[in-house]
């Protein structure tokens, strides 16, 4: 076989392997994504995320690829929630009774959500206008999950490859793969801060009537 083939051989793998991938992570249920396994689970050393800032991570990410919405009934995640396009700003109006406008990208979340049968069966509860981060956590989790499983088919290409060859398709994995798994553990780690502060208790203030002598205070 010449290296021609080879090489079209190759490329009819990876679209072929990443397209079966792709389908079969957007066909899980958003039930079975509502939690971190041991695969997605951010790790001590992650720091929440904030270790990949080293990385200058915030120049970069938005550049990559977005193919949440290749499937019907599949969401971009290059709209939602980040800073640069006011998707927090939106959670945070509709967290405080707001109505902001809602974007292309609203819509579609809200249509998914009401239409699927999973949304009924589901923790999530927060619908409004946005979507809810607990529902974009999920779908980062779909995402790691593609790019964790795509790799796992470079030790077929050592069937017909010649060795050097064959090294290129384990760099090319991982050179494609790395920062698409770095971008949603990164995007995880920041919307789990947000969930955490959001599930900490409002403190009640109120005001105690002093006692003869005494001061009023807040507590």
């Amino acid at each position: 076989m010449t290296y021609g083939w080879i090489v079209a051989l190759d490329a009819l793998v990876w679209a072929g392997w990443s397209v079966t991938v792709g389908y079969a992570a957007h066909r899980l249920p958003l039930r079975r994504l509502g939690r971190d396994g041991p695969l997605t689970r951010l790790r001590p050393w992650e720091r929440g995320g904030r270790v990949y800032e080293r990385l200058a991570i915030r120049r970069w990410k938005d550049r990559l690829p977005e193919l949440g919405d290749v499937f019907r009934g599949g969401v971009s995640k290059r709209s939602l929630p980040a800073r640069g396009t006011g998707g927090l700003a939106r959670l945070e109006a509709e967290r405080r009774g707001s109505s902001p406008r809602p974007t292309r990208g609203d819509l579609a979340w809200k249509h998914q959500l009401h239409s699927s049968a999973d949304r009924q069966r589901s923790t999530v509860t927060r619908v409004g206008v946005t979507y809810p981060l607990e529902s974009f956590a999920a779908e980062t989790r779909r995402a790691e999950l593609v790019h964790w499983a795509i790799p796992l088919v470079v030790p077929v290409f050592a069937l017909w490859n010649p060795p050097w060859l064959a090294g290129v398709m384990a760099a090319y994995a991982l050179v494609a793969n790395l920062p698409c798994l770095i971008v949603q553990r990164y995007n995880r780690g920041r919307l789990e801060r947000i969930l955490a502060r959001r599930a900490l208790p409002v403190r009640q203030h109120r005001r105690v009537a002093p006692a003869p002598g005494h001061v009023a205070v807040a507590t």
